[in-house]
């Protein structure tokens, strides 16, 4: 793949997150391991920045990071490093001059405290300057931070610590209360899709604060994911085939040219979160119409079945034994036990009848052989209640 296919990769993906860590090898982001910035390509921002980044990133560490600027608006990218052995990694920090480096599958923070201590406070001045002034507003990251009454000294380091959390895992602070210091501590969405459990996420709050603040409490909001994240090009391939549906039908009904719809049904271009919104509903709109035109031929197919036994059941027999004289008072057992039973079935038929169909759908014929005995309860109820007034006026 070229520098350019990796440039709108990753360009597409710094558009949808605040930050990222992503592997070139298959452009899959790095879920693990000490996260080291590479002194070589820092503050590098915007489109120039990023092919700088890619093309070194090719040579060495296949590796590219990036994280959004609130208070310039730009966004920056540099080459990572990824080392999983934590005492290699602290060396990597010192030689490459990082404050801090982080562990994404744990939320950890090392901050670089050794060195030359002449050498890194002055680079820390010059850093501080540059990545606080220029490169993010790590004040975004702690709301209210000045509650907390700190020093200077411990403002930065604080802020360092969780700027890191917003970076690698889009966790977020703010001070609630500054009497009995409580902390609420959320996290968003990530590309890392790295995500902590309340547990963790109140772990995190106190390692970040307690070095510089006595026992907070902490308010912790896990992440809920969205059911757009389901979207990828496997999900929509499974979906068009299980709805029948062809890419020239979606081109029209979605308003997009069918090159780019091709480009991310077959993975050749990232899916934003406006496209995977627009799949998503356009797959739960079309799977619900799906869903209708299957009732309504299932409905239809019971409908048939039920015309079949009224059309082999109502013709003759109960024209015969719905008779007039057969609800007069008579001796034959037999057909007072048919007459029940008779009954019985067809207030069931007629039952679920009304509620798969309206009355509509039925041939005036069938209308005509059904209504008697729709009110064949009411009239035997009328004639039943008749007789015994009359039995009441003759005694």
């Amino acid at each position: 793949m070229s520098s350019s296919n990796y440039f709108s990769h990753i360009w597409t993906i710094s558009q949808e997150y605040g930050g990222f860590t992503v592997s070139l090898d298959k452009l899959e982001p790095v879920r693990a391991g000490w996260a080291i910035g590479h002194s070589e390509t820092q503050n590098r921002f915007g489109e120039s920045g990023l092919m700088f980044v890619i093309e070194h990133s090719l040579r060495t560490t296949r590796i590219v990071g990036g994280w959004y600027n609130d208070k310039d608006g730009n966004y920056y990218f540099d080459m990572v490093i990824i080392e999983f052995d934590e005492a290699v990694a602290i060396e990597l920090m010192k030689q490459h001059r990082q404050l801090a480096i982080y562990q994404i599958d744990t939320g950890r923070v090392i901050e670089n405290r050794g060195g030359d201590p002449f050498y890194f406070q002055w680079y820390k001045l010059q850093h501080y300057q540059w990545f606080f002034s220029k490169q993010r507003n790590a004040m975004e990251a702690i709301k209210n931070l000045k509650r907390l009454n700190l020093s200077n000294e411990e403002n930065e380091r604080l802020e360092n610590l969780a700027t890191m959390q917003k970076r690698y895992s889009n966790i977020t602070f703010e001070v609630l209360d500054k009497d009995t210091p409580t902390i609420k501590v959320k996290q968003g969405k990530t590309f890392q899709k790295v995500y902590f459990d309340q547990k963790r996420l109140i772990e995190i709050a106190k390692e970040t604060f307690e070095p510089f603040v006595d026992k907070i409490h902490v308010h912790a909001t896990e992440y809920v994911e969205s059911p757009i994240e389901v979207v990828k090009p496997e999900w929509i391939g499974k979906e068009m085939n299980q709805l029948k549906i062809k890419l020239k039908d979606m081109v029209p009904e979605l308003g997009v040219e069918k090159a780019e719809l091709s480009a991310m049904i077959n993975g050749h271009r990232p899916i934003s979160q406006r496209s995977k919104a627009m799949f998503y509903y356009y797959f739960v709109s079309k799977a619900h119409e799906h869903a209708i035109i299957v009732e309504k031929y299932n409905n239809s197919y019971r409908l048939k079945q039920l015309r079949s036994i009224i059309q082999s059941h109502i013709d003759t027999p109960l024209s015969l034994i719905y008779e007039k004289e057969v609800f007069k008072k008579n001796d034959n057992p037999l057909l007072d036990k048919i007459r029940h039973i008779l009954e019985d079935v067809f207030r069931q038929i007629f039952q679920e009848m009304k509620y798969l169909i309206s009355w509509e759908d039925l041939t005036e014929s069938e209308m005509e052989k059904i209504k008697p005995h729709l009110q064949l309860k009411t009239e035997k109820s009328e004639r039943e209640k008749k007789e015994r007034e009359s039995e009441k006026v003759s005694d």
